[in-house]
């Protein structure tokens, strides 16, 4: 199943009435047949509606300006927790004009289809001009997708809260980022990680570090390190376009998970080659056991973190006591990874 994407054409309103059997989403007439428990409470269903709206003007010498909304729906199915499953309607609104320069944002609601009404669990903006709910309906996706040699920056959501996660650089569906779905042992509960790269792109940026990988669940950031040049280090030996060593970071980077030396989860990518840019892949999540998930001997320690660039590796850190460890890293020569205090509070968008 490939990631669910929600760049539909604009709808106003969506309809959705419970059936016996099936569990679908159409726009306009939709259909969906969900958990008694959960829609008892409205025999008749519930409608939504969302602005989908344009206004042009004539800005003189046959030119046009225009501001719109576009509104676009999205179940979710949440598969991994059926025992306490509640469908969750996600409605996405992406704000855009265009008077000599286009501008767009994204308004996201979330609301809990249960009771009388649907009950809005969070609401959310944040810049880009796309947004998707990632396939396992945990997370929420919103991007301004590299263009003409401009870095793709990725902003990262819980769905279950809309608290802001983390952010990220990079290229391909979901930027440089990797996600894990594991079980613990002797628990129940599903072990949600993730792993994210975002370059040095700050006002003042400083122009030996190459930027910040991030790890965390979906309380925030669990741990963070930073990945320097060192300053004796030699020329960077890639040639990558007209990308230097910096800007290839924010535009090559790639992570993925290893334990004991090979992949645990590539999510259907795969490291570019040596000098490469481009993704091996898209991203789609790779199938969990509907009752044990994946089983780590160990916990979420034994597993590592790989970080490359354009397909040639520069650190391998393990997690450990579900942190980043730099203490037993093994990074490539000409860089150096510290530990760096958590942004626990990444400032929104």
């Amino acid at each position: 199943m490939r990631p669910r994407r929600i760049d539909q054409p604009a709808v106003g309103r969506l309809r959705l009435c419970p059936l016996p059997l099936a569990l679908a989403l159409a726009l306009c007439a939709s259909t969906i047949a969900a958990t008694p428990r959960a829609l008892a409470a409205s025999s008749s269903g519930y409608t939504v509606t969302a602005p989908a709206v344009a206004h042009v003007q004539r800005a003189g010498h046959g030119n046009y300006k225009i501001q719109a909304q576009e509104s676009r729906f999205w179940l979710t199915q949440d598969y991994r927790r059926q025992a306490r499953f509640i469908p969750r309607l996600v409605t996405t609104t992406t704000n855009w004009s265009w008077d000599s320069g286009e501008k767009y944002s994204v308004v996201v609601t979330v609301a809990e289809l249960r009771g009388p009404t649907p009950r809005q669990v969070a609401k959310f903006s944040d810049p880009g001009t796309t947004g998707q709910v990632l396939a396992g309906d945990v997370y929420y996706l919103t991007m301004k997708p590299p263009c003409c040699g401009d870095t793709g920056y990725y902003y990262f959501r819980s769905l279950d809260t809309g608290e802001f996660l983390f952010r990220a650089t990079g290229n391909g569906d979901v930027g440089t980022t990797a996600f894990l779905y594991v079980h613990p042992p002797g628990t129940h509960a599903e072990a949600d990680r993730w792993v994210a790269f975002e370059g040095d792109s700050g006002p003042n940026p400083d122009p030996g570090v190459l930027g910040y990988i991030r790890y965390g669940d979906l309380s925030g950031v669990l741990s963070e390190v930073q990945v320097r040049v060192k300053s004796d280090a030699v020329p960077w030996p890639r040639a990558v376009g007209d990308w230097d060593e910096v800007e290839a970071a924010k535009q090559c980077s790639f992570l993925q998970w290893l334990e004991g030396g090979k992949v645990h989860s590539s999510f259907g990518r795969k490291r570019p080659d040596a000098g490469a840019c481009d993704l091996k892949g898209e991203f789609e999540p790779e199938p969990i056991d509907a009752h044990a998930g994946k089983l780590l001997p160990n916990g979420i320690n034994g597993i590592e973190v790989e970080y490359s660039i354009a397909g040639d590796v520069y650190a391998t850190i393990p997690i450990v006591n579900d942190h980043l460890d730099v203490e037993h890293a093994q990074s490539a020569s000409r860089v150096v990874v510290m530990d760096v205090p958590a942004e626990t509070d990444l400032p929104t968008p």
